[in-house]
């Protein structure tokens, strides 16, 4: 279907690409790594091997919010793996907070709508907050996975919050549970199980 030349090759991709789950990617510096790594690999082909798995489902790219196309287009991307099993075929990575960043881009997938947009956020201190949920130009959610709640993240999110000018945000992690407010804004921490039973909020205008 796709018509590949070198199937080794697409293979390397393949491998490295999937084993870089819900990290930030840019294809040049993949193009990098590979070639240290002996793989002969052009970027314009690096691009088109991982535009094929982004066609067969295998694996999703994610822009960062910017309302310049410019920006989304050189940013880096975060990658996640469509079927969480695919983490499984590297046992060495034992970061859960990675596991959990995945399955929650899976069900925001899940629970969305044709109008649905699914960005990363990247603060004016560049510092990143996992995802920013909008629906005909509202913010649903802004989002931060972790496995555990450190204080870099609760500022970060009330910069974000700031940012944006909107009230409220969420930390999905493994098992804490806890509401945290600075006055107007209020960011809920939530365990992942019960936040992948609560139903969608509401949003608020960023325009």
């Amino acid at each position: 279907r796709f018509n590949i030349e070198n199937i080794e090759i697409f293979k390397s991709v393949f491998y490295f690409t999937l084993s870089n789950y819900s990290n930030l990617i840019s294809y040049r510096s993949i193009n990098r790594i590979l070639k240290s790594m002996g793989v002969d690999i052009d970027v314009k082909t690096l691009i088109n091997y991982i535009g094929y798995m982004k066609q067969a489902f295998l694996v999703y790219t994610l822009e960062i919010f910017s309302y310049s196309q410019r920006s989304r287009i050189v940013n880096p991307r975060k990658l996640y793996v469509i079927d969480v099993s695919f983490s499984n075929l590297f046992p060495e990575t034992l970061d859960i907070g990675r596991k959990i960043e995945n399955l929650v881009f899976i069900e925001l997938l899940r629970r969305s709508s044709p109008f649905t947009d699914i960005s990363y956020y990247r603060t004016k201190g560049r510092e990143e907050v996992d995802f920013l949920v909008r629906e005909r130009g509202y913010v649903k959610d802004l989002i931060e996975v972790t496995y555990e709640v450190q204080q870099s993240h609760v500022k970060k999110m009330f910069k974000a919050l700031n940012e944006l000018k909107i009230k409220r945000g969420t930390i999905i992690t493994w098992a804490e549970e806890d509401v945290i407010d600075i006055k107007d804004k209020c960011i809920e921490v939530v365990p992942l199980w019960k936040w992948l039973l609560k139903p969608s909020a509401k949003g608020e205008s960023i325009e």
